[in-house]
C-alpha cells in the first residue's frame, strides 16, 4: 500500500463525509482538535470506514484516556503530553493488526525499526508518565470538574459554546476574546485562524482545591 502520493489524499469535511462516493483505503482524522476546541464523532467515522471497508487512523493526542471510542480505530498515534498528562516529546503508535505500508527510505519512518527497538527511546518523557498513569482516574476526574466549572461559568454569562456532542474534555472553545487580570495566567494561543478563544482544562489537575478558581480572573471582552 502506497500512501505517499499527494494525489491519493483527499480532504473531506465531516459534514460531507457521506457524500463522498469514491473508494477509500484509509480515513485519517484528529479525534480532538485543540486549535478549534472540537471533538469529532468517532462513531460517524467508524461507520463510514465500515461502509467503505476502509481503515481508521486517529491522531489521539488530545483524546487518549479522556474520550471514549479510541478502540474503534485500526491505528492511532498520540503523545506523552495532553491526554496522558506527561511531558512533551514522546510519541506512541498503536495498531490492532500489523500493516506493511510502504514508506520512504527513512530510518525514523520505518515502523520495524521502532518495533525492534533500534532507536534510543524518549525515556525522560516516559518516566514523566509514571505518576500521572498511576493516579490517572484522579487526574481525569479533575479535568471533568474543571470542564464542568467552566461550562457553568459560560452559562451564567450567557455565552454559547459548541454543542455537547462536539465538546472535548481537554478544552473549550468560546466565540469571544478572553483576557486575564492575573499576570501569572497563561493564555492559550491556538494556531488556527478561528475567531474566539480556547481554554485548556489541564492547568488545575495537580491541585484539586484550585479547580475553578482560575476562571474568576478571566475577562470575556466581547460580553462586556
Amino acid at each position: 500500500m502506497d500512501l505517499l502520493g499527494s494525489e491519493s489524499v483527499q480532504y473531506i469535511s465531516l459534514d460531507s463525509l457521506w457524500e463522498y462516493e469514491k473508494d477509500v483505503d484509509w480515513i485519517l482524522a484528529c479525534h480532538v482538535e485543540t486549535s478549534t476546541g472540537q471533538l469529532l464523532n468517532i462513531h460517524t467515522l467508524y461507520d463510514f470506514c465500515q461502509d467503505k471497508c476502509a481503515f481508521l487512523f486517529l491522531d489521539s493526542t488530545a483524546s487518549i484516556g479522556l474520550e471514549s471510542g479510541t478502540n474503534l480505530a485500526d491505528a492511532c498515534a498520540f503523545s506523552s503530553c495532553k491526554g496522558l498528562f506527561g511531558l512533551t516529546g514522546a510519541s506512541f503508535v498503536c495498531f490492532n493488526n500489523y500493516l506493511n505500508i510502504n514508506v520512504p527510505e527513512s530510518f525514523s519512518l520505518s515502523l520495524n525499526n521502532h518495533l525492534e527497538k533500534r532507536t534510543t527511546g524518549p525515556y525522560h518523557q516516559i518516566y514523566s508518565l509514571v505518576e500521572p498513569l498511576r493516579n490517572y482516574a484522579i487526574y481525569r476526574e479533575r479535568v471533568l470538574l474543571s470542564k464542568s466549572a467552566f461550562l457553568s461559568l459560560l452559562d451564567t454569562k450567557g455565552i454559547a459554546s459548541r454543542p455537547h456532542s462536539e465538546q472535548p474534555l481537554l478544552c473549550t472553545y468560546v466565540p469571544c476574546s478572553i483576557k486575564s487580570l492575573d499576570p501569572s495566567d497563561i493564555l492559550y494561543k491556538p494556531r488556527s485562524s478561528l475567531s474566539g478563544s480556547i481554554v485548556c482544562h489541564l492547568g488545575e489537575i495537580w491541585k484539586r482545591s484550585s479547580i475553578g478558581s482560575i476562571y474568576s480572573s478571566l475577562i470575556f471582552e466581547d460580553q462586556e
